[in-house]
């Protein structure tokens, strides 16, 4: 028995397989291509090589078809034909390589003629939807029993069946989608009919003694779509037929409905944990849950309450591949935790930074060791400026075998993360890896001097001066802004307890927004007034989509396209429309971006010298990250 968390890591038998633990690896971005072949990773690929050897329980490989595939592979892609075999092959070597259970993702075909399948031939929530026909469902099914028999032959030890999020089968299931007046439309039973048949068509290929996983969302989260009552129902009628269900929820490239599908920061942990408990009480099946589970504490937890009898994990991998090992031997301050910010998500970026904003070597992995490599020449290191971007260069320069001082100017590290000190559960991610990083560095060879800025003079003797000064709240010059109730974002955090009940935020990205929505659920009335007409506008679409979802149910008073022009004693001048408004306040706080700490007086310091994060230009923690490694790493 694990003497750290004992639920997580016991084994069970399912079939004639032992798992050796309860954690699964998400499918997520597993794409069985010759551009990501495991084994020599390429730019773009996710390293399953690196979750395989993470110590997860179970790990699963998208194939053709499976919602998971949808946007990376087209539909002309079969796992066992003969220019796919020796790819397949190597990523099931790959993933038994460290004793996991190594399944293969299954699913209906999505693409017709270049439109995607459905129900019905309809245009709605951005889907061009072609209907398809009885006999092209029959053969549709058929092609994916096929499949999981040779699966099944090749040596794969389970079948994840795939009907979730956008899959053909989730389509059929919603009236949203599905207007058909056949078999296959109309009462529960008939929009449920295609999965069914699915379902046992699959049992049958592969017999009785292979493990089928199903995963599945419990609801799409949208309106005029199927009930968690139906699909728990419909769980019931083929229970004998599965071992496993698989829950998730919501929708994948239907914007409304991926906020459920892969959460934000604004929505909790544990998004699906509700209904994987009602699955467990009321179906004879094992269950496993994905959606939000952060951390071993967490899963443990499930686990422990009986809630499910697996754990799924999906961006918490991407993050740190070797969370399931880290978890087993209790170093579960190592695991690098997940931001939950989806910049690996290609959805929510269309492909532009679409990487990990805490794990430099994801798409990477050619580019990127698992090991950082010894160098040759051993230099003396200053780092000035212990948040993100300072600590990450510390770390890394120290993991190459530097002599690394850092530097910070105040009596604590971690430069603007400290300011979510006070903030609520929306910023537990982000605390989280702020403490990560502090440990860290805490254990780390690193000399750490606290509330010390180091003047140009006193760098002599350094090899190398790492610039990670970070960047101060920018003050727009707007009259009356230096009062005694105006305040920057940083004090908005710091003093939001002592703020009235009346509060005005003056500028719409994603500090000033986050804030609001901080605000507003302490009970004060928010005001936001932003001068473009998007809010957070430099986030990635799923981030807006999250901060649509919150802010549907706060009183949070919108003014875009509106600039302020004064600053009153209690009032807050400002045009919008070409017409003067004023709005009363207790208190105004200014959150109008951040400018870059100048560095410029540093540049002659040491024969080398580099900026990084905010200094060189404000931005996010993705940012601090891959700069401060890569900058570090060649030294």
């Amino acid at each position: 028995m694990n003497k750290y968390y004992p639920y997580l890591f016991s084994p069970i038998r399912v079939k004639n397989r032992i798992y050796k633990n309860r954690i699964e690896a998400s499918p997520m971005g597993v794409v069985p291509t010759h551009h990501f072949i495991s084994s020599f990773p390429d730019y773009g690929g996710v390293s399953f090589y690196d979750k395989s050897l993470g110590g997860a329980g179970a790990l699963h490989i998208i194939s053709h078809g499976s919602s998971s595939s949808v946007g990376y592979i087209s539909n002309g892609n079969d796992p066992f034909s003969k220019y796919q075999l020796d790819i397949t092959q190597e990523q099931m070597s790959v993933g038994k390589q460290h004793g996991a259970i190594t399944s293969i993702c299954l699913g209906l075909e999505t693409m017709k003629d270049n439109k995607r399948i459905g129900p019905s031939t309809l245009v709605q929530d951005d889907k061009n939807l072609i209907g398809i026909s009885p006999a092209e469902i029959h053969t549709y099914i058929e092609r994916v029993a096929d499949k999981a028999l040779k699966a099944k032959k090749f040596g794969f030890d389970a079948i994840l069946l795939d009907i979730a999020h956008d899959s053909p089968a989730a389509l059929f299931m919603a009236p949203r989608y599905n207007k058909r007046t056949d078999n296959y439309g109309g009462s529960r039973e008939n929009r449920f009919r295609l999965a069914k048949e699915l379902v046992k068509a699959v049992r049958k290929a592969v017999g009785e003694d292979h493990i089928i996983e199903f995963r599945l969302s419990a609801v799409l989260h949208l309106e005029n779509s199927y009930t968690f009552d139906e699909m728990l129902a419909f769980i019931k009628e083929i229970e004998q037929d599965i071992d496993i269900v698989n829950i998730c929820s919501g929708m994948d490239e239907v914007m409304e409905g991926n906020v459920h599908a892969v959460t934000m920061m604004f929505q909790p942990h544990l998004k699906n944990v509700e209904f994987a408990k009602q699955i467990k009480q009321h179906c004879n099946v094992l269950v496993s849950v994905g959606g939000a589970i952060m951390s071993p504490d967490e899963a443990e937890g499930i686990l422990e309450r009986k809630e499910a009898d697996f754990i799924m994990l999906g961006r918490a991998l991407l993050a740190d591949p070797f969370w399931p090992e880290k978890a087993r031997t209790g170093r579960e301050k190592d695991i690098v935790p997940c931001l939950r910010c989806n910049y690996c998500y290609h959805i929510a970026t269309k492909h532009f930074q679409t990487m990990c904003s805490v794990n430099p070597r994801l798409y990477r992995e050619k580019r990127v060791p698992l090991t950082l490599k010894q160098a040759e020449v051993i230099k003396k290191v200053a780092v000035i400026g212990g948040g993100p971007a300072g600590m990450k260069a510390a770390l890394t320069a120290a993991q190459r075998g530097h002599i690394v001082d850092l530097f910070e100017k105040d009596e604590r590290l971690g430069g603007q993360l400290n300011i979510i000190e006070g903030a609520g559960v929306h910023k537990q991610d982000l605390k989280r890896y702020r403490n990560y990083l502090v440990y860290q560095i805490e254990h780390a060879n690193i000399q750490v001097y606290l509330k010390k800025a180091p003047l140009k003079e006193e760098l002599k003797g350094y090899d190398v001066v790492i610039l990670a000064l970070g960047a101060i709240p920018f003050v727009p010059n707007i009259k009356g802004i230096h009062q005694k109730h105006i305040h920057n974002y940083i004090q908005g955090y710091r003093d939001n307890q002592k703020m009235g009940d009346k509060v005005v935020i003056i500028g719409g990205g994603s500090i000033g927004v986050e804030l609001a929505v901080e605000l507003s659920e302490k009970g004060k009335t928010v005001s936001i007034i932003e001068k473009s007409d998007e809010l957070a506008a430099a986030s990635n679409l799923l981030y807006k989509a999250g901060l649509k979802e919150a802010l549907k149910d706060l009183p949070i008073q919108l003014f875009m396209n509106a600039d302020v022009t004064c600053i009153y004693e209690n009032n807050v001048e400002f045009m919008q429309n070409d017409e003067l408004h004023q709005i009363p306040f207790d208190d105004v706080i200014i959150a109008c971006g951040t400018r870059s700490v100048d560095a410029f007086d540093y540049m002659d310091a040491a024969e080398e010298v580099y900026m990084i994060g905010d200094c060189k230009k404000p931005g996010k923690v993705l940012e601090a990250t891959q700069e401060a490694y890569f900058i570090a790493s060649n030294l």
